[in-house]
């Protein structure tokens, strides 16, 4: 399993309004194209970054679906949320694979 995960910086002020786009856009979008179980998750964090770090993660079976994702799907969404805010939600992207699952 490859897990895709992209973590979001989104300034203070605007948590609600992603969220919503997150549930409403981002998540429908990766079932939609038949990928399973996205996972948002808040990030806590020690450090007052200015905003809220979330973390919304994608898995898939291997890499072919985890390339699918990252070359045709993620970067519409990744557009969709510069056009909208700008600097005001910041992103990268990592990859994980599963070692072992106990």
């Amino acid at each position: 399993m490859i897990l895709v995960n992209t973590t979001f910086l989104v300034e203070s002020g605007l948590e609600g309004e992603w969220t919503v786009w997150a549930h409403t856009v981002y998540i429908p979008t990766a079932v939609s194209a038949g990928y399973r179980h996205p996972l948002l998750m808040r990030v806590f964090s020690q450090e007052d970054n200015g905003g809220t770090t979330y973390a919304l993660q994608i898995q898939c079976d291997g890499m072919p679906e985890a390339s699918d994702w990252l070359d045709k799907l993620q970067p519409v969404l990744l557009d969709e949320i510069n056009r909208r805010w700008g600097q005001h939600v910041l992103h990268f992207t990592t990859m994980m694979e599963e070692v072992e699952r106990v």
